[in-house]
């Protein structure tokens, strides 16, 4: 047979051509019907045999994460699918909502991204609103989020330095403004006390709002001594209402009960277990822990609410080797819901890492041998 018959034959349309796609369509639908459910590995913080306390779960970082496709080749590119779009260009913080939507802001692409884990897709956040002229945006650089115990979604944009409000259906409610304050970079909504505690990056203070966004009170300065603070990141607020400030360049966290008088630090510069270089982002736990991304060392390192060192999970991990478990390439965002379900944001690697604290609850229905 000559090259140009052997061209026509396995040319596009071909009646061969659509044979061999037939046939391996029913291969893979015989495939399909035929799965065995393959137990996946299980990773857990710390490794045996010192007794577990966090389990990893899984990535996302394209859609085919989240409807759980693994078709790959065969499907992308021989039946014709389309590879899987990446959910994030440069994805910054995180909150979820427990009941099965994670919310995702990405400053790259000035978006806030929705993975609703229910119904197995993405979505973008409408960040506009209707006006009797058109469309008004609402965000310029979605930076921060938070959800309250109404499920409300909080969005704080530190350049326009307001915080707008999305009701429990992702519709939008209000905007607060901020314009008292300097760099607006992250919020903790205090519910119990009816206040927003707002870290002033550049003003280097802890400012605290009312939900209605009346200034009542700052706490701070620049210094290194207790109640100072030197470009403070974020803030948390535990479920006794106290409050922690991640004091970045001095390399701690600072905590202060709800009367907001100050408790205690801990962490220390260093690379040594309990210390940072470039720390980013805190989270604390309804268990009594707090959660500390570091940047430089790319890892997380958990505390007591004592300020005792715990655990360090992490180590540096480019996504261009495959992925590894509990390992990072400069987290930033980190939440922990109601369900104790970790979600920390991998920042340079494009992704979120999903991981699981071993509550009685989950270890009922996921046992450890």
């Amino acid at each position: 047979m000559s090259l140009n018959a052997t061209r026509k034959l396995f040319a596009p349309g071909s009646f061969p051509t659509l044979l061999l796609i037939l046939g391996l369509s029913l291969i893979m639908q015989a495939c399909a019907s035929k799965q065995v459910q393959v137990e996946r590995e299980r990773f857990f913080f710390p490794p045996a045999p010192e007794t577990p306390r966090i389990e990893y779960i899984k990535p996302y970082f394209s859609d085919m994460d989240l409807h759980g496709k693994q078709d790959g080749f065969m499907s992308q590119y021989v039946l014709g699918e389309k590879p899987p779009a990446n959910l994030f260009a440069g994805p910054t913080d995180v909150v979820s909502d427990g009941k099965g939507r994670v919310f995702v802001t990405d400053t790259t692409r000035r978006q806030v991204v929705i993975l609703d884990l229910n119904r197995l897709e993405s979505r973008l956040l409408n960040q506009a609103r209707e006006t009797g002229t058109g469309q008004e945006a609402l965000l310029s650089v979605p930076y921060s989020v938070d959800i309250d115990d109404q499920g409300r979604l909080y969005v704080v944009d530190p350049f326009l330095k307001k915080i707008v409000i999305f009701g429990p259906d992702e519709v939008y409610q209000r905007t607060i403004e901020l314009p008292e304050i300097g760099r607006p970079t992250s919020i903790a909504l205090d519910s119990a006390h009816g206040r927003i505690m707002v870290a002033d990056t550049s003003l280097h203070q802890l400012v605290v709002v009312t939900t209605e966004g009346i200034v009542i009170g700052t706490i701070g300065e620049r210094g290194n001594g207790p109640s100072q603070f030197n470009y403070p990141t974020d803030v948390d607020v535990d479920e006794q209402g106290n409050v922690y400030v991640l004091d970045t360049l001095n390399a701690r966290v600072q905590m202060f009960n709800p009367e907001l008088e100050f408790v205690r630090e801990f962490g220390e510069r260093g690379t040594a277990a309990g210390s940072f270089r470039v720390p980013k982002m805190l989270a604390v736990d309804p268990f009594g822990h707090i959660y500390v991304t570091e940047a430089l060392d790319h890892k997380i390192v958990i505390f007591n609410r004592e300020g005792d060192f715990l655990l360090r999970v992490g180590g540096k991990s480019m996504v261009t080797n495959g992925v590894s478990p509990g390992g990072f390439y400069l987290p930033r965002g980190i939440d922990v819901d109601q369900n104790g379900t970790i979600w920390v944001v991998d920042s340079l690697n494009r992704m979120i890492h999903r991981f699981q604290f071993l509550t009685p609850e989950y270890l009922a229905e996921h046992p450890v041998e």
